[in-house]
């Protein structure tokens, strides 16, 4: 078996056209690097960066916006999640789709994970075969995961086959610049007009799942109080709920609407009655759920997002001044 300690075999990645990849390669340890560097040209990569400090993988990437990253990562190595993490939300370079692969020596599991978490394609343990890596830079050329877009996370859908089957809001594919230059496959392109609209997608992705955890949570609440008598809340959904509203508000704070100022203060009012001691009727969180399907419309900029938006505060204001009227009688 060739290892990269033994990297002298010239092998090939499939039939791909690799030398106008271009490649940015970090590594701390000069031999390593060396070997890597050897190992990736052998493969057909031509157009490679060697980088030896974490602080010029900043500048090296924000100067090229490689088409393919090859980190580095070591035991408790939070410089590299986080560098990550920042091209995977647009703070480091142009393109926040680079295929990003890490080696480590060491495969400690907490920081396999959290590199994961952070939005990299694929991870692989040193030593290993030329054969096993050119199996895996195939497979991120042909076969590259769709990506999820959530609140918090940016990458490649690594979910297993039933978690992925109950989400309404599904995964899409990413430019692959990578691909785009070995195949010449234009739809893989990484270009600004293809970036923007991955962006665009992925505003929308994590919109639509904020609504959805806006709307289940608030539901779940609503059942809470239908099955039981001393409507007290538990302190915890109130505060995912109150959370999750604040988030909601600030999207929409985004959008030109005229009513969507409305609708934020009506939201706002009615989260106010939910923190009360003693919780309000169901009809209160139905309500809110009802704000929320005004509020996912607007997003989307669907045809009934203002008959949504008119009924939401037409209830609200019926609910709202009932309560007020309760209180001074």
């Amino acid at each position: 078996m060739t290892t990269l300690a033994q990297h002298s075999a010239s092998t090939s990645v499939r039939d791909y056209e690799l030398s106008k990849v271009q490649v940015v390669q970090f590594n701390a340890t000069p031999g390593t690097r060396l070997i890597m560097h050897d190992v990736l040209h052998n493969l057909g990569f031509r157009a490679l960066e060697d980088v030896p400090r974490v602080d010029r993988l900043r500048t090296t990437t924000a100067r090229l916006s490689p088409d393919f990253l090859v980190l580095e990562i070591q035991e408790d190595d939070e410089e590299i999640c986080e560098i990550v993490t920042d091209i995977r939300h647009g703070r480091l370079g142009n393109n926040p789709y680079t295929v990003i692969l890490l080696v480590t020596w060491r495969p400690h599991e907490p920081t396999i994970n959290k590199a994961l978490q952070a939005g990299a394609d694929d991870i692989v343990t040193l030593p290993l075969s030329t054969g096993l890596l050119s199996e895996r830079i195939d497979n991120l050329i042909r076969n590259r995961k769709d990506f999820v877009a959530t609140a918090n996370y940016l990458g490649p859908d690594r979910r297993k086959k039933e978690r992925r089957s109950g989400d309404s809001v599904g995964t899409f594919a990413v430019p692959n610049n990578m691909r785009f230059k070995a195949t010449g496959d234009l739809e893989a392109a990484a270009d600004a007009n293809s970036v923007k609209q991955a962006q665009d997608k992925i505003e929308n992705h994590r919109r639509q799942r904020l609504m959805a955890r806006f709307d289940a949570v608030a539901e779940e609440l609503e059942e809470y109080v239908k099955e039981r008598t001393h409507r007290v809340l538990p302190d915890q959904k109130v505060t995912q709920l109150a959370d999750l509203v604040q988030k909601a508000v600030a999207e929409l704070d985004t959008l030109i609407h005229h009513n969507t100022a409305k609708l934020a203060q009506s939201i706002h009012r009615l989260m106010d009655m939910i923190r009360q001691p003693t919780a309000p009727a169901p009809s209160v969180f139905a309500l809110l759920r009802v704000h929320g399907q005004a509020v996912n419309a607007a997003f989307h900029d669907s045809d009934d997002a203002p008959d949504l938006m008119v009924l939401a505060l037409q209830r609200a204001t019926a609910i709202i001044g009932d309560k007020s009227k309760k209180r001074s009688s």
